[in-house]
């Protein structure tokens, strides 16, 4: 595990994490909550907006050797977890798997997307927002993607998974895309090793039920 680690939230509008749940599976790790901004947006989706923002602005600023934004309403359930600073250190940058698979799709079905599509075709690997693992001293291009990132959502607010896309493809630069197992949505109920569960889903919340908070070794 990193000899320093920062987990990140970002949290507007809705209730303060609970960071003690998250800390207890990374000892020794710090927590920055950001619930104040120095920039606004507009829109019923402003929270969702800020989110997505400050959770890459949050990576870009720490001082840890190791940070890893989550949203709130993730339940983490194997300790398989732990080796996610390892696999920061190794790539750099870690998003999970975006169930809608495409750019495109998630761009056209997905709320706050917009018509812009690069020379893909929008045909690339969607990626999701949390967790997301960055170790600023694995190579200068994963900086250069999270720094792009949130300059991309501070001057044109779009969904976080395509600023990410957005950001990558201007560098030449794919994160490691974690299976399913680390953002187990709906989409994905029953999948099997699962890692991190979305519980802000309903249908995940109800399906692992009371399950869902016992660690398995």
């Amino acid at each position: 595990m990193a000899n320093s680690l920062e987990l990140i939230f970002a949290e507007f509008g809705r209730p303060q994490p609970d960071v003690q749940k998250f800390l207890r599976w990374f000892p020794g790790a710090t927590a920055r909550v950001i619930t104040e901004s120095d920039i606004a947006f507009d829109g019923p989706r402003a929270g969702w907006r800020l989110n997505d923002y400050w959770k890459a602005r949050g990576l870009w600023e720490t001082k840890a050797e190791v940070a890893i934004a989550f949203d709130a309403d993730m339940e983490i359930v194997s300790q398989d977890v732990q080796t996610l600073p390892i696999l920061a250190q190794r790539f750099g940058l870690c998003l999970p798997a975006n169930p809608r698979w495409l750019v495109s799709v998630d761009a056209r079905i997905g709320a706050d997307g917009d018509a812009e599509i690069d020379e893909s075709g929008g045909t690339g690997f969607a990626m999701n927002c949390s967790p997301i693992a960055f170790c600023r001293g694995a190579n200068f291009v994963v900086v250069e993607v999270v720094e792009q990132c949130w300059r991309i959502l501070r001057a044109h607010p779009i969904r976080g998974p395509l600023a990410w896309w957005r950001a990558a493809w201007q560098a030449r630069f794919c994160p490691c895309i974690l299976p399913p197992q680390w953002c187990v949505c709906q989409e994905h109920i029953g999948i099997g090793n699962e890692i991190i569960l979305h519980v802000g889903h309903e249908k995940v919340k109800e399906f692992y039920g009371t399950q869902m908070c016992i660690p398995r070794d």
